[in-house]
This record gives structure tokens, C-alpha cells and sequence, in this order.
């Protein structure tokens, strides 16, 4: 079964980020002061927690305000490190750990991502599991 990732797309800009990563199709964490973190000694819930997004998992690219402004499905398993596209270079996003993502445009209502986020259930849907991945502050809450 699928699992569906919220990930907070950007702590000062996200609603640039979300475009960006539809742009490059990917979605992002930050942590770039780790580097590469299939090579990074920083192991933890978070760094395993995004590595183990999987094929046909779903990512919820938030935008803030209660806004979901795009769905996509990964399409490639593989992680990947890019400090050369605009939202892993420094001078752009600085999120260079990446997955490979097919972007759908999405309008979900505020009140229902911000019910399913904020409750207790881990359910969405048919769905395993919801993970909110919370970038601005470093860390994932499962």
C-alpha cells in the first residue's frame, strides 16, 4: 500500500519552492549541510524517514496557509543529491536531497488538509499513512 508525504516546501519561500520543484520535477528536504545523506553519518528518523519514500508513494507539496498547491507520485525510487538545479543550489532553494517526482496540479479545501494534518489519525484516504515532513524546523513529524 502507498503512503502520502506532506513536505513543507520551503521555510521562507515556499510557495517559489513548490513551483520550482515543479519546474525540475522533484521534491526536496534541505539538510544540505549534511551533504549526501546516503553518505552522511547523520542517520536518524527524519534522513530514514525520506529515504524510504518508495514508487507510487504520493507527496503533497505544502505550501503554507493550509494549502496544498501540487500532488505528485514518485516515479523513481532513487534519491538523489543536486546542488545544481535552482532548488538544490545555494543561491537557490539550498535543498539539494531530491526525489523524482510527476507533479499534478491539486486545489485541496484548507479546513480538510488542515483537519487530516492536525488530528491524531494517521490515515488519508485509502492510504497507509500521512507523514508530515516539517522542513522549517529540521525535523519530520510521523
Amino acid at each position: 500500500m502507498s503512503s502520502v508525504y506532506c513536505i513543507v516546501a520551503h521555510k521562507d519561500r515556499p510557495h517559489e519552492a513548490v513551483e520550482a520543484w515543479k519546474e525540475c520535477k522533484v521534491c526536496s528536504i534541505g539538510w544540505s549541510r549534511f551533504g549526501d545523506l546516503t553518505k552522511s553519518k547523520e542517520s536518524n528518523i527524519h534522513t530514514r524517514l525520506f529515504l524510504g519514500i518508495k514508487n507510487s508513494d504520493l507527496i503533497l507539496a505544502y505550501a503554507g496557509n493550509n494549502r496544498i498547491a501540487y500532488v505528485g507520485e514518485v516515479v523513481d525510487r532513487k534519491y538523489i543529491y543536486d546542488n545544481k538545479n535552482i532548488v538544490g543550489k545555494k543561491d537557490g532553494f539550498d535543498h539539494p536531497n531530491q526525489r523524482l517526482e510527476c507533479w499534478w496540479k491539486f486545489c485541496i479545501a484548507d479546513s480538510l488538509i488542515h483537519k487530516q494534518l492536525s488530528s491524531n489519525r494517521r490515515t488519508f484516504g485509502s492510504y497507509e499513512s500521512v507523514f508530515l515532513i516539517e522542513i522549517s524546523s529540521g525535523f519530520i513529524c510521523v
